[in-house]
């Protein structure tokens, strides 16, 4: 237009100063320059859309990269185009994962162009998987892609890990008698466990075979004589360590504590459930109708060399609400090397309803752990309600965080992990369904059917994991009831198929 603009002044300029001496032949040739420079600016138009609608619409980068290995399994696939992208034309078809046998959702970022596959459930560990973005992906203007794009990359390899170790790295005063103890992640091949641990760099003396609990993934080392006195050691769990399909740890696992003197005490407490508490924990007793009472029993332990004596005898419990907590049955002194005792707590509600707080200190001669403390709650109601609880081999779950590790199963196995409900509330407890949900629900089953559970009672049930296909499986099981603030309890699931 400009062009045009220039032209045409100049030619209105020249016939206004000479539109008296102008022939009509020369007038005519005024006309045709007009004419001429109208059509050269016009095509010039033209020339430069197709122009612009000949500027191809390309794949400018993906991620992961063309041939890229070591990716993790959590991995999402983008695509970045030179163009805005017609969102209606990319489909499972035109931007095919595996030929199109990964399925996922698309989503697109305007800013950067990009769009991004993310997978039904997460991709498998050592595994090439192929990228193909066809022709039949179009920009928002009607561009075909100049050509289409092929890669692939595979994923990471699949390793498990170390959850927990006893005694605890940096330990310090371990008893010499104590065993080596590992929790992993993943269901372990038990004739790998004997070859695969080094004290101080050799080969320890054991009482074979080694004990290993499949239900907690845990391997347990009896040593054949103690450790050494006031003494530094190093464990080192090796490679050897296999599950049962052959993988290994990603690299040797290790770690150090140092023992004891020879005369040592060593106190320790076990809740109701046979769980370790450490001093300072709580113990939740629920809740319970006023008036009323609900006990609990803790075992107080000595895993010392040297006798543990309770020197605050009789024990009183402390606190704002300690009125409303008493001691049934007061622990026996001395605690002898190995030995243990019991003491029993009874939380007895009076006065108004609410949370009702208190302390249980256990002074003794423990070295590090003098007084052992026990912070104690529990909730006082005017009328009986149900209270949810579950635990996974004693472990008390918290809803919708905790994340229950089935570990590595066979394609055509059954993995299988074992709760517990228990109603600490004062009323019946009633499951009202159980529903599964998230990325791979149709891999878990469960016995867990529609009841009641009294107050005060328990209930174990089931949940199995059935991989048919290689797969790295997520869910959650929902499980319905009529506690007031947990009525829908959720446990996420994790499994892998292979």
């Amino acid at each position: 237009m400009k062009k045009i603009y220039k032209i045409t002044t100049g030619v209105v300029s020249c016939s206004t100063r000479k539109a008296g001496e102008l022939s009509v032949v020369h007038k005519l040739s005024i006309f045709a320059v007009i004419i001429a420079a109208l059509t050269f600016t016009f095509c010039e138009d033209i020339m430069e859309q197709v122009k612009e609608y000949n500027e191809m619409f390309k794949v400018l980068s993906v991620e992961p990269a063309n041939n890229a290995s070591n990716v993790p399994y959590t991995t999402v696939i983008t695509a970045t185009f030179s163009n805005d992208v017609d969102m209606s034309t990319v489909s499972s078809s035109t931007f095919k994962v595996n030929n199109g046998a990964v399925t996922g959702n698309f989503s697109y970022d305007p800013v950067s162009r990009g769009v991004t596959f993310t997978p039904a459930s997460e991709f498998l560990h050592s595994s090439v998987y192929s990228v193909n973005i066809t022709q039949g992906i179009f920009s928002i203007e009607g561009k075909p892609l100049e050509s289409a794009y092929s890669g692939s990359f595979t994923t990471e390899v699949y390793h498990f890990n170390v959850v927990s170790v006893s005694p605890s790295a940096g330990g310090v005063d371990v008893p010499v008698s104590s065993n080596i103890i590992v929790q992993f992640d993943d269901n372990i091949d038990d004739t790998t466990l004997a070859a695969a641990i080094l004290l101080n760099g050799a080969s320890p003396g054991l009482n074979l075979p080694v004990g290993y609990d499949a239900l907690t993934k845990t391997a347990t080392y009896d040593l054949s004589s103690d450790l050494s006195s006031s003494s530094a050691y190093t464990v080192t769990l090796t490679t050897d360590v296999k599950n049962i399909t052959g993988d290994s740890m990603a690299s040797d696992y290790s770690w150090s504590f140092t023992t004891a003197a020879v005369s040592l005490s060593e106190i320790y407490v076990l809740t109701p459930l046979g769980v370790d508490m450490l001093s300072g924990n709580t113990f939740d007793f629920g809740n319970q109708v006023n008036p009323g009472t609900r006990s609990a029993v803790f075992t107080i332990g000595n895993s010392g060399t040297t006798n543990l004596d309770l020197t605050g005898l009789p024990l009183s419990i402390t606190g704002v609400n300690s009125d409303q907590f008493s001691i049934s049955t007061q622990p026996v002194t001395p605690v002898g090397a190995g030995g243990t005792t019991n003491v029993t707590v009874v939380f007895s509600p009076s006065g108004l309803a609410g949370t009702k707080n208190a302390v249980l200190s256990i002074a003794n001669n423990d070295s590090n752990e003098n007084p052992f403390i026990i912070n104690l709650t529990g909730l006082a109601l005017s009328t009986g309600a149900p209270e949810i609880q579950i635990t996974d081999s004693g472990v008390i779950l918290i809803d919708d965080d905790y994340m229950a590790e089935f570990g590595t199963v066979s394609v055509g196995g059954t993995g299988t992990k074992t709760f517990v409900i228990h109603n600490i509330g004062s009323a019946a407890l009633t499951i009202s369904s159980v529903t599964f949900g998230w990325f791979n629900p149709a891999l878990f089953t469960t016995n867990l059917t529609p009841q009641s559970i009294a107050a005060g009672g328990t209930l174990p049930f089931e949940v199995y994991f059935k991989p048919v296909t290689p797969v790295n499986a997520k869910a959650t099981i929902t499980i319905n009831n009529d506690d007031s603030d947990e009525g829908s309890y959720v446990i996420r699931l994790k499994g892998r198929g292979i």
